[in-house]
């Protein structure tokens, strides 16, 4: 049970936080593309978010405790525990943070308001990489299991 865990975690892992690393291209696409094209990006932005990131990265989340609480690894090896930490902290980040930002974004195209665009924007560029940051790191973490 413990190694099917383990496939299921790594592949939601896959999903859930690699289709994010589409999401600036998807935004400059759109950017460069006019109002009408912004709007509708930020919009699929957002559906892959709902539909396919956040149910996959909880998923990640579900079969990592399952893996604590069944597997060899606990929270005393410090490559786990900032794993989890960063885990939890990147959920916080895109749930409160980023999605409300790209649901303001995307309002702003739609309405037109390159001001109000560019405020909530500046969030996104500047916090996702911190994000996608944490993510990579995560990763490396998990491989490696340094110490």
């Amino acid at each position: 049970m413990y190694d099917a865990s383990v496939a299921i975690h790594v592949v939601a892992a896959l999903v859930g936080f690699g289709v994010t690393f589409s999401y600036p291209v998807i935004q400059l696409v759109a950017e460069r593309r006019g109002p009408d094209a912004l709007a509708l990006g930020l919009e699929a932005i957002l559906a892959i978010s709902r539909w396919v990131a956040v149910p996959a990265t909880l998923l990640v989340g579900a079969t990592g405790v399952f893996q604590l609480a069944d597997g060899p690894y606990s929270l005393e090896d410090a490559w786990l525990a900032v794993s989890l930490g960063l885990y939890l902290a990147v959920m916080a980040v895109a749930v409160l943070y980023l999605a409300p930002a790209y649901r303001r974004a995307g309002d702003a195209a739609r309405a037109g308001s390159a001001d109000d665009y560019r405020a909530a924007a500046r969030g996104i560029k500047l916090v996702g990489p911190l994000v996608a940051g944490a993510v990579l790191t995560i990763a490396v973490l998990m491989e490696v299991k340094p110490g």
